[in-house]
């Protein structure tokens, strides 16, 4: 019988799906005859405990819906600048064009589709590429080709989500 177990790396629905699975297959067996009942029985009971605990993190909430709201505003905001770096590399003018380029190697070494990480390391990621636009050199380019409009919404948008997801973090930790 297992007496210790450290569950602090395994998370919280990880785990819950893993205890629904096992009462699953137990329900299948043949408890008596394996000498199980009594073990399955208490077993069943903190599951249930356990069940009704977390029942709160499985609905969506209105906290949720906001922050896939805002997730998908800044992945809107975080696109739309990628987009327009691309274009503005082709720009006739070349001043432009050029000024473009570190912008668009910026952008690069956060990977091809940064809006597909998970949201927190989007957050993360985000965060980097504000710092590495946040100098005089990379806000005059970004002027110059009317990028800035773009970093802007980003980071409202990022600030946002971060505060919501903060916020949600916060409240389902005093369900558990």
């Amino acid at each position: 019988m297992i007496v210790y177990t450290n569950l602090l790396k395994l998370r919280l629905m990880n785990f819950y799906q893993a205890m629904k699975s096992i009462i699953t297959f137990l329900k299948k067996e043949d408890l008596e005859t394996l000498k199980l009942k009594d073990p399955v029985k208490a077993f069943e009971e903190k599951y249930n405990a356990f069940d009704v605990a977390v029942q709160p993190l499985r609905h969506s909430s209105k906290a949720t819906d906001d922050i896939r709201q805002m997730d998908e505003q800044r992945d809107k905001a975080l696109i739309g600048l990628w987009d327009h770096l691309k274009l503005y590399v082709r720009y006739p003018d070349e001043a432009k064009a050029e000024a473009t380029w570190p912008l668009l190697e910026t952008l690069r070494k956060y990977g091809i589709s940064p809006q597909a990480k998970p949201q927190r390391e989007e957050t993360a990621i985000i965060y980097n590429i504000l710092q590495d636009f946040d100098t005089a050199d990379a806000k005059a380019k970004l002027t110059l080709i009317g990028a800035d409009k773009w970093v802007e919404v980003l980071k409202a948008t990022n600030e946002k989500f971060e505060a919501l997801y903060n916020a949600r973090t916060e409240r389902n930790s005093e369900l558990v």
